[in-house]
C-alpha cells in the first residue's frame, strides 16, 4: 500500500520534479555564464587602468599614476605585473610603506617570487635597511631560475647587490658577493 502510494506520487509529481531540475541546471549554467563574462569586463577594465597608469607614469604624472594603478589593483589585487607597477608608482611617489605592504601580500602568495623579492630589496636599500635589503636581494637570487636560464638575471640582480654594498661601504660583503658571482659565471 505505501508503495503504491509512493509510485502514485512519483507519476503525478515526477514531471514538476523533472522540470524543476532543469530549470535549477539552467539556472546554474546561466550563473556561470554571467560570472566568467563579468571577470571578462573586469579583466578589461582593470587592464584599461594599467595602461593608463602607465600613460600617466610615462608622462610624470605620480599621483595620477598610483590612483590609475590603485584601480587596476583593486580590481585584479593578485595579478603581479598590475601589483608591482603600482608599487613602483608608490615608492616613486614617496609612500614607501604602502609600497611594501602590498609587495609583502603578494610575497605571502609566493614566498620565492624573484621579481617581488627584488622590488622589496630595492624598497629596503632606498631606506638603508641594510639587512632587509641583503635578505630581499638573496631571495631574489634563490628564486630565479637554476641553470643558464638564470644566469644573466642571477648576474644582475647580484651586481646590484655588489653596488649596494659598496655604497654602503661594507666591502667585505662587496666581496664575498662578488667572488660567489665568479663562482656563479664559472
Amino acid at each position: 500500500m505505501r508503495e503504491e502510494r509512493t509510485v502514485g506520487i512519483l507519476r503525478k509529481d515526477g514531471p514538476q520534479l523533472a522540470i524543476l531540475f532543469v530549470c535549477a541546471v539552467g539556472m546554474f549554467a546561466l550563473t556561470k555564464l554571467v560570472a566568467a563574462r563579468v571577470e571578462a569586463i573586469d579583466s578589461r577594465v582593470a587592464g584599461f587602468w594599467y595602461q593608463d597608469g602607465l600613460r600617466k607614469s610615462h608622462a610624470g604624472a605620480g599621483a595620477g599614476s598610483i590612483e590609475s594603478f590603485r584601480k587596476s589593483v583593486a580590481i585584479e589585487s593578485d595579478n603581479p605585473t598590475y601589483v608591482l607597477a603600482f608599487t613602483d608608482a608608490l615608492a616613486a611617489g614617496g609612500h614607501q610603506d604602502e609600497a611594501k605592504q602590498e609587495l609583502l601580500r603578494l610575497l605571502a602568495a609566493n614566498p620565492a617570487d624573484p621579481q617581488v623579492n627584488l622590488h622589496l630589496a630595492r624598497l629596503a636599500a632606498a631606506a638603508g635597511q641594510v639587512q632587509d635589503a641583503v635578505h630581499y636581494y638573496h631571495s631574489a637570487l634563490d628564486g630565479l631560475p637554476a641553470g643558464e636560464a638564470g644566469v644573466e638575471q642571477r648576474r644582475d640582480v647580484r651586481q646590484e647587490l655588489i653596488y649596494f654594498l659598496i655604497g654602503r661601504h661594507d666591502e667585505s660583503r662587496a666581496r664575498a658577493e662578488l667572488l660567489t658571482q665568479d663562482g656563479d659565471t664559472q
